[in-house]
């Protein structure tokens, strides 16, 4: 099996630096690879999902919640929500969490209105923060698309 491997390695350049195709064994063995790798990543998804996910649920998300809504009063809550839900996605933060706290404080109809808002504001800001540097961008690209062609 190990020489099958190092030939596998060895293959694919002929005399000359010219490209074959690999032999069948090296494909098998290439497949056999990648389907043990798979199934390890299908068991420690299993893992994550069916023992970590729960405890850090419990132990992380579920008291950072509760303490929250403990802390703020419900207008300073609403605002803290719409600029989390707004700020978040701009920093490739999760605002999940706040959508939940909205939901479990204001209502599905009230705390729909506020995520929407937030929403529509956090969909808006990495556009127009983007924009401020468009011109910059374009330069940078048409720049890196001419220097090969310069310096050749």
């Amino acid at each position: 099996m190990e020489s099958e491997l190092e030939d596998c390695e060895a293959d694919g350049f002929g005399v000359g630096g010219v490209q074959q195709q690999p032999s069948r064994g090296c494909r098998f063995w290439w497949w056999a690879r990648m389907a043990v790798l798979a199934i390890f990543a299908a068991v420690l998804a299993a893992v994550v999902l069916i023992w970590v996910a729960p405890f850090f649920m419990d132990e992380v998300i579920i008291p950072v919640i509760n303490w929250v809504r403990r802390t703020f009063c419900t207008p300073m809550l609403a605002v803290l929500l719409f600029a989390s839900v707004a700020i978040f996605p701009t920093l490739l933060l999760p605002s999940s969490p706040a959508m939940w706290v909205a939901g479990m404080t204001f209502g599905y109809g009230f705390g729909f209105l506020l995520i929407f808002g937030g929403v529509v504001i956090g969909i808006s800001l990495p556009y127009f923060v983007g924009s401020l540097f468009y011109h910059k961008i374009q330069s940078s690209c048409i720049l890196a698309a001419v220097l090969p062609m310069v310096v050749q």
